[in-house]
């Protein structure tokens, strides 16, 4: 079972949030994780998920962890699952400039073509 983590011993230190991570081993490849974040100032749990991580879902799943607390902490939308599209001549070969629309994750990962 999960006990809460006691806050008052962290507020002299200024820290404003506290979160905790718990992992167990979930289905045949996946390990089951659960994130709390807390305000310290106020003692309160401020965010709670639980995601069922795989090899294939890992990043997906951390952009969600993080845009959960984010939001949780700032009432906002965050970055952590946007997309960028950006022009790039990166296919020319020499004087023949050839410039595309690619599409990839905020932290550059993934990077897609779009145009030929």
């Amino acid at each position: 079972s999960y006990s809460s983590p006691d806050l008052n011993k962290w507020k002299a230190s200024n820290l404003a949030y506290f979160i905790t991570a718990e992992h167990r081993s979930g289905s045949r490849d996946s390990l089951e994780t659960k994130y709390r974040a807390y305000s310290v100032l106020s003692g309160k749990e401020i965010f709670s998920g639980k995601f069922d991580v795989t090899k294939d879902n890992m990043r997906a799943s951390a952009h969600r962890i993080a845009d959960g607390i984010y939001r949780s902490i700032t009432g906002k939308r965050s970055i952590f699952n946007s997309k960028i599209v950006f022009v790039s001549d990166r296919t020319s070969r020499g004087k023949d400039i050839q410039k595309e629309l690619y599409l990839m994750d905020f932290d550059g990962r993934r990077v897609e073509k779009l145009t030929d």
